[in-house]
């Protein structure tokens, strides 16, 4: 009882944490997310949209960056064996947490970027994704290398959802949010290092599970999160007129698996959701453009080490939108096998399809429209595990 009490104040102190920098305090905030809490776009839209993010207190991913600690309770209560003692999980954990949340925000205090929607000047970086993967790290140390995999795999989709939802609700700009990942991996990872030091007589309960792989075969289910980056500008037209409009970064998550025939080749999928915001340049409003992919093709994988790995790619597939067009992605990747079962992962993506874009004014609601060609290079990183 001791120790879930220590973990509830730990969470407590997070929470108070995230909801002074993520928040705000000013009326004048409340008043601009109030004004803008009309403008939300269903997400499977007929068409290729641009919509007005939301800054509601109700968003769901205020609760979903904790789902990874709630597991990691549950398995507890269970008894369910774990990599630490209950005295090094309480050390790990509460070091994750500090490091994790001094430096979110010191970063917020000292760089004060402005909001997608305007609403504050702590953006960067995003707490929320930060709790979030720091919670997936914590529950991938202590259940995933131990009891199943995919209570790992479970954790880093959950932190990358989150991520892509602060995009979703236009509160925070991809590298925001890739920034907060990377604070959330790395303080967990030192939390956990810095416990280690601290208890190095003390024996872990389990070793971590050891893969055999099926005559080494390759085949992998795994999640990722990266960013997009576009042709600067697009213009946009209606019967009235002309809009220019500038494609931001996007923030991209999603998730993907081959199944693979030998050594070399497979067959597989991907599903990816990707929010790009839009800044118009006359007025410098900001809308977000919600897009989800289908695609599937050919996957290769060639061993360059025992530890390094290099694979490639080529997919075909469609947006899941009324306005259904050929989707084509070319890929590559460098991962780093550190266990018989994990890869990490760091990926470059191509991918290019005509789509109609359109965008409505926030005042006065005419509409601009475009059928263009998008590429798109995707930049970022992938947790894989092996089956």
């Amino acid at each position: 009882m001791r120790n879930f009490l220590i973990i509830a104040l730990t969470l407590a102190f997070t929470e108070c944490f995230a909801s002074e920098t993520e928040v705000g305090n000013s009326c004048s905030e409340s008043l601009i997310a109030d004004s803008r809490s009309e403008n939300i776009i269903e997400p499977f839209a007929s068409e290729t949209e641009v919509s007005n993010g939301s800054r509601d207190g109700g968003e769901v991913e205020n609760y979903v960056r904790f789902a990874p600690y709630a597991v990691i309770a549950g398995m507890k209560l269970a008894g369910i064996e774990s990599r630490s003692s209950n005295s090094e999980f309480l050390a790990s954990f509460a070091l994750s947490n500090i490091f994790m949340a001094g430096t979110v925000e010191a970063l917020k205090k000292s760089v004060e970027e402005s909001r997608p929607d305007k609403s504050d000047n702590n953006a960067f970086p995003s707490g929320h994704t930060a709790i979030a993967f720091t919670a997936a790290t914590i529950l991938h140390k202590e259940f995933g290398e131990t009891a199943s995999p995919w209570l790992s795999l479970g954790g880093y989709g959950i932190a990358a959802t989150t991520g892509v939802l602060r995009a979703t609700h236009s509160r925070h700009w991809a590298g925001d949010i890739l920034a907060g990942a990377g604070i959330g991996v790395l303080s967990a990872e030192l939390g956990y290092c810095l416990s280690d030091l601290l208890f190095h007589k003390k024996k872990r309960l389990r070793k971590a599970f050891v893969h055999n792989t099926d005559e080494g075969k390759p085949s992998f289910v795994e999640v990722h999160m990266g960013g997009g980056l576009h042709s600067s500008q697009l213009s946009l037209s209606n019967s009235e007129g002309e809009k220019s409009v500038e494609l931001c970064t996007s923030t991209v998550g999603g998730v993907e698996g081959a199944l693979f025939f030998n050594r070399y080749i497979g067959f597989g999928a991907m599903c990816r959701y990707s929010v790009t915001p839009i800044r118009e340049l006359s007025e410098g409003f900001v809308s977000n453009l919600q897009e989800v992919s289908l695609d599937a093709g050919v996957y290769s994988m060639f061993s360059i080490s025992e530890k390094w790995c290099f694979g490639g790619k080529a997919l075909v597939g469609t947006w899941l939108k009324g306005n259904c067009s050929l989707d084509l992605v070319l890929g590559v990747n460098l991962g780093w096998r550190y266990s018989s079962r994990y890869t990490l992962k760091l990926f470059a993506d191509f991918d290019s399809s005509k789509r109609k874009i359109s965008f409505q004014e926030e005042q006065s609601g005419n509409s601009f429209s475009a059928l263009k060609r998008l590429s798109t290079i995707t930049l970022g990183s992938s947790f894989a595990i092996g089956f």
